[in-house]
């Protein structure tokens, strides 16, 4: 098992954050004047660049401006994941007038407790909405695949299908705008080193004709988007990223109470109201990466001031509710897999994303042109 401190043991050169509690578990780590490491660095420019936090009358104009305009268009759409932050953006949208279709995407692996937040939401303010229920037979061997590969991000698969359908719905129904919870104040911050592109669709094409057991077609079955794809969602579609939570002084906390009051109920840590997706980060990633993505998500709460760093350092040492055999034994089962398999899969020495064929390539020659597809996708903060 190849938990955290056993990686920290070997690192010959360990440090962490004076700031925050970011560590060299991120390869890529480094550290400025008093110990304060790039991320932290980060953090500061993105909230200023991206959230107009010293310019209230500003961001309060432009905010005016984008429901404005949401309204002249029609709507707008909202995934609704019945997590806190999709579930918040939903309210605050709601405040300012605006009733956006929404989205629910359904793989088969939320919790009971993000179904019924879902449901709460949807119902108390009468939301005109569809669920979308993803073919489980090919998701599943999407998602094995991904595993038998031995590479890190696990959940590119989750994450390319559900912005693939948001686009798709968006561009099916007319609208223009799709909000979404992601922010700059409470999760910011996390790891290049730690991940992959999730919309690298000829990435996953790779991977699947390496390790998966159905014929390459039948992934197409699934919502998905190439490059392409995505330069016409973007530069002849016109269809735009908004987060809205940037545009507030999110403090999670508060939310919580707001979304309460309202019949939504708390379901653990950050990205959890998806059982697969806590196994991935409180099990898979620890375990056979080395990697607590707990980190991440306490170091952005306490750039933001919603979170002591000493606290942050007190819940680390807490084991993760995911990091259990009864949530892997669940996740094996129904992924039609025997535990044993599982385990041979994670003592397995992990294979860099580098190993596959991408589009990595084709990006990077192309940076100048993706670099204004990716401005030219998200409304300004």
């Amino acid at each position: 098992m190849r938990d955290t401190a056993i990686f920290k043991e070997v690192l010959m050169d360990y440090q962490m954050c004076s700031r925050c509690v970011m560590d060299t578990t991120d390869p890529e780590i480094t550290f400025e004047e008093m110990g304060v490491c790039n991320h932290c660095e980060e953090w500061d420019r993105r909230m200023v660049n991206e959230t107009f936090m010293e310019k209230n009358e500003d961001r309060t104009e432009r905010l005016a401006k984008f429901v404005e305009q949401v309204k002249l268009d029609g709507g707008c759409l909202l995934g609704l994941s019945g997590g806190m932050d999709s579930s918040y953006a939903l309210l605050k949208l709601i405040e300012l007038g605006v009733k956006p279709f929404i989205l629910v995407y359904d793989n088969g692996w939320n919790t009971h407790v993000a179904n019924a937040n879902i449901s709460a939401l949807i119902g108390h303010f009468g939301l005109e909405h569809d669920v979308v229920k993803i073919n489980a037979d090919i998701y599943r061997d999407v998602q094995l695949a991904f595993l038998r590969s031995g590479v890190m991000n696990a959940e590119i698969p989750t994450d390319h299908f559900l912005a693939s359908l948001l686009y798709q719905v968006a561009d099916r129904k007319g609208l223009r705008y799709i909000v979404h919870g992601g922010n700059v104040q409470n999760e910011s911050i996390m790891p290049k080193a730690w991940g992959y592109d999730a919309q690298d669709w000829k990435h996953i094409v790779e991977i699947y004709s390496q390790h998966g057991e159905k014929s390459v077609r039948e992934i197409y079955k699934l919502p998905h988007m190439t490059l392409w794809d995505w330069f016409n969602y973007t530069f002849l579609r016109g269809i735009k990223w908004f987060p809205i939570l940037n545009y507030f002084d999110y403090d999670p906390y508060q939310a919580e109470k707001e979304l309460v009051s309202l019949g939504w109920r708390s379901y653990g840590e950050k990205h959890t109201e998806s059982i697969y997706t806590a196994v991935f980060q409180q099990y898979i990633l620890p375990h056979k990466f080395g990697i607590d993505k707990r980190r991440a998500h306490y170091s952005s709460l306490i750039n933001a001031g919603w979170l002591e760093r000493e606290s942050a350092l007190s819940l680390l040492e807490k084991p993760m509710t995911y990091d259990s055999s009864p949530w892997v034994d669940y996740v094996c089962k129904q992924l039609k897999i025997n535990r044993g398999q599982f385990d041979v899969w994670m003592a397995q020495a992990p294979v860099p994303h580098e190993f596959y064929a991408s589009n990595k390539l084709l990006l990077k020659l192309a940076k100048p042109v993706v670099r204004l597809a990716r401005k030219v996708a998200t409304v300004s903060a």
